[in-house]
């Protein structure tokens, strides 16, 4: 019985772990592609225009 939920929780936190990093890789790989080019081509990203602070 304790075998099972150890090897159980084991393979839950193997999964979340590895889904934890296949997003942070993602997120990681796609920010660095999508963001660098859209801020330095777009330097009115950084003070926003919006009229809710007007």
């Amino acid at each position: 019985m304790i075998g099972a939920i150890l090897i159980f929780g084991g393979f839950a936190l193997a999964a979340l772990s590895a889904a934890f990093g296949l997003t942070w890789l993602l997120s990681a790989m796609i920010g660095r592609h999508e963001t660098e080019p859209h801020h330095a081509t777009t330097p009115e990203w950084v003070e926003p225009d919006w009229p809710v602070y007007q």
